[in-house]
């Protein structure tokens, strides 16, 4: 029994002295992803599609998350599968796959196509949603691509961190590519083709890009390898896909796409007309602003941004810490209220009354609107509106609500005087001669009463 323990020892031994003699996972695996595309059908993804959006954490693609064997423990656990001393042959094919959803990565390694390759081959594949990552390793089809990528297509807007690229963020092999992208966001390696690359021990040829934003790879083209070109001459190519050569703006609004705006190359969207925001209740919508000088080259969703409406818009002109006027009503944020002095001479007998000019602005109101609004009793006292129209004084329909005088002003301005009430010095006289009438009413009601009782 102590010799077949010793055996098994020096067995299992020998495997942990084989696991340990492999430095790198190449010894391991080797990628024949390349051999015999075509004929392949394991392990090869040809033709998938998606229109969706795409959000993930880390390696997050349009139509792959991560091309790769993984060690780490997930629930996959596909390195349980391994067998020590082993090698093995790996296929990952990404063949004619198109990407046109929009794709979020919230850490490193975004692609339009593929997050993260470490290993297999994208062969004609195409990429058309915005990719946006807020970590490192960014590109229209693959983030991160220690792989191969032929004969793709990139057209679409980047956003990241660092090594962002039209292509690849970083990559190692890439040939006969296309680009079209437009890099919003990006500190450093930073490339139409790619934002870096292995240049000595890789393999590239026949990369091209539209020569509208940073050179070829970090910032720097080389012939033959990654060369700025003209539209013309893109358009020019063979087997040119439709898409790749065609515009147009989207617009969603809750999620539902509204329409649908196409446009050339090289046109000035500020130009273009956009619809109507579609109506919801309680909210106000716009399209959101974009600089068309820095995004005419790429398709282009502007999703509506809805807020909720402004009910009572408030004068900048105020008196201690109450505004001038008030205006109800639905504004926008863009809406003002203005409260200023006019020179109109006030009615006669309130020559020391205020008179001021109203207007409301930043809004779509038509020119006879009936707007609410509530003017300032500043003195206090009983008073009165009065409106100038026509050259002519006319006095208001007011209510009283706190310290203002609630009126209807018809149009967006108006000139009104917040007049002192006449006579008022009489107030106290009549409440007085009030208090003095109900008292004597009370004394001849009890005298009546003590002579019925008397008889």
């Amino acid at each position: 029994v102590s010799g077949q323990i010793t055996e098994i020892l020096n067995l299992m031994l020998d495997v942990v002295d084989s696991a340990q003699s492999v430095e790198t996972p190449e010894d391991i695996f080797g990628d024949v992803s390349e051999d015999d595309i075509e004929k392949t059908r394991m392990g090869k993804l040809s033709g998938g599609v998606n229109t969706g959006t795409v959000e993930g954490d880390r390696n997050v693609g349009g139509i792959a998350g991560a091309v790769a064997v993984e060690y780490s423990l997930d629930p996959e656990d596909d390195y349980s599968r391994i067998t020590f001393g082993s090698t093995y042959e790996l296929k990952a094919v990404l063949q004619k796959c198109i990407n046109e959803g929009a794709v979020t990565g919230k850490r490193d390694c975004t692609g339009g196509i593929a997050g993260r390759m470490d290993l297999g081959t994208a062969n004609g594949c195409q990429s058309y949603g915005a990719v946006t990552g807020n970590g490192a390793y960014v590109g229209g089809i693959a983030g991160y691509a220690d792989a191969a990528i032929r004969q793709s297509w990139a057209k679409c807007t980047l956003s990241g961190t660092e090594y962002v690229g039209g292509i690849a963020g970083w990559g190692s092999r890439m040939t006969e590519c296309r680009a079209i992208t437009t890099i919003l966001d990006g500190t450093e390696h930073i490339g139409s083709v790619a934002g870096d690359a292995d240049l000595e021990g890789g393999e590239f040829g026949d990369n091209w890009f539209l020569d509208i934003g940073p050179a070829g790879i970090d910032g720097v083209s080389y012939a033959g390898i990654a060369e700025p070109v003209s539209f013309d001459e893109l358009s020019a190519l063979e087997a040119v896909p439709e898409e790749f050569l065609s515009f147009a703006v989207t617009l969603v609004a809750d999620g539902e796409e509204i329409a649908r705006i196409p446009f050339r190359f090289g046109d000035d969207l500020s130009r273009m007309e956009l619809p109507e925001v579609p109506v919801r209740e309680g909210y106000y919508g716009t399209w959101p602003a974009f600089d068309s000088a820095e995004v005419p080259h790429g398709n282009l969703t502007l999703e509506a941004v809805y807020t909720p409406w402004v009910t009572l818009a408030a004068s900048e002109e105020m008196d201690g810490n109450l505004a001038l006027a008030l205006a109800e009503g639905q504004f926008t944020e863009e809406a003002s209220l203005r409260v200023l002095p006019d020179e109109a001479v006030p009615p006669e007998g309130a020559e020391e009354a205020d008179v001021w000019k109203v207007t409301v602005s930043g809004t779509d109101l038509p020119d006879d609107a009936e707007i609410p609004i509530r003017l300032l009793n500043r003195k206090g006292e009983r008073a009165s509106v009065w409106q100038l129209k026509d050259g002519r004084w006319q006095k208001a329909e007011t209510a009283v609500n706190g310290s203002y005088l609630c009126l209807t002003m018809t149009g967006t301005s108006g000139v009104f005087c917040v007049c002192p009430a006449s006579g008022g010095y009489l107030i106290p006289v009549i409440v007085a001669a009030a208090v003095l009438v109900i008292f004597l009413a009370i004394i001849l009601l009890r005298r009546k009463k003590k002579r019925k009782k008397k008889m």
